[in-house]
């Protein structure tokens, strides 16, 4: 398994190397310039009148050199030690930036996709369990009204129905002014997260199902069957166990959709994490800030690759088997 797992790791370092060189070339390749975005009128003004004064900011950023490989390698070299650069805008390191946000959106991506996985797993083998009955067909049903619907509709719906009308809720923030203690959190946590658990639970029903369906109707799960066996277990060992395979790279791909889907979220629930700050860094064109988000974001959805990788392996050792040892 140690041998299996370091592939994986290796095989992510190239990958993440190609992200970061695609997110670099893109943000230096995009019009505007970012010095002229991110300065207030009077300093424009300044800097138009004095070209000299811009060119000698652009070498000090080291702007006036290719921007692969360059300015690139010398990006990365920073990062290897441990050092993001600067936002042009605040002036402030970008691992402060980040550093100041990060955990408002790990907390809530890691319990939408917790509230997820324990909805949608669930309801999609009852409901292929009882396939073609009454529940099957209502439950399928909402599954895919849900998964058809934007993510900000549902939002907007969840604020005016349990905020606006019924008051038991807060509409936003991540906490109420005054406090921060850990209740105050959660009780601003349980929409946005509700929201994105949704979303996220309902094509998890569908391809659970669809997987408990091709499993149940096998032939090792009709032998099991006759041999006597309780239909609990016939279900939870012989049928389950076989299908997580293509549920455990669903849930990987839903990681890259949380993301996406926290971007609109925190924006909407005026939450303050990385998805409010990526909108901020694009709108200020700030690269440095906005590579910051990009290393972080693709860092995660390596890491969840991986993740996904030893659950193939511990739901199926065969995915680790080498045939030259």
């Amino acid at each position: 398994m140690g041998a299996y797992i370091l592939r994986r790791i290796l095989i992510s370092i190239p990958v993440l190397l190609g992200i970061t060189i695609i997110g670099f070339v893109a943000l230096k390749l995009s019009p505007g310039d970012p010095l002229l975005t991110s300065v207030n009128p009077e300093v424009l003004a300044n800097l138009m009148a004095n070209p000299a004064l811009l060119e000698a900011e652009r070498r000090k950023l080291g702007f006036d050199q290719p921007v692969f490989p360059n300015q690139y390698f010398r990006w990365l070299g920073n990062v290897l030690q441990g050092d993001l650069g600067f936002s042009i805008t605040s002036r402030r390191p970008i691992v402060h930036e980040i550093g100041s946000r990060l955990p408002q959106t790990l907390l809530l991506m890691i319990v939408s996709l917790g509230m997820a996985i324990c909805i949608g797993i669930p309801i999609g083998v009852i409901t292929a369990v009882r396939q073609y009955s009454k529940l099957d067909y209502g439950l399928n049903a909402t599954a895919i009204f849900l998964a058809s619907t934007p993510v900000f509709v549902l939002a907007l719906i969840a604020i005016y129905v349990f905020a606006v009308n019924l008051h038991l809720l807060p509409t936003g923030q991540v906490h109420t002014v005054g406090r921060t203690d850990l209740p105050d959190l959660l009780h601003h946590l349980i929409l946005p997260a509700s929201v994105l658990a949704v979303v996220n639970a309902a094509p998890l029903v569908r391809y659970t199902r669809a997987s408990m369906l091709e499993v149940l109707n096998s032939e090792y799960v009709t032998t099991a069957r006759s041999k006597g066996l309780v239909e609990r277990r016939v279900i939870g060992r012989h049928a389950f166990r076989n299908a997580l395979i293509p549920i455990i790279t669903i849930v990987a791909l839903l990681i890259p959709e949380a993301v996406a889907g926290a971007v609109i979220t925190e924006q909407i629930f005026a939450w303050n994490g990385m998805g409010q700050l990526a909108v901020k860094a694009a709108g200020a064109r700030d690269p440095s800030l906005m590579m910051g988000i990009i290393l972080i974001t693709g860092v995660a959805v390596l890491a969840a690759n991986i993740i996904a990788d030893i659950g193939y392996a511990v739901a199926d050792p065969r995915v680790r088997y080498d045939p030259a040892k």
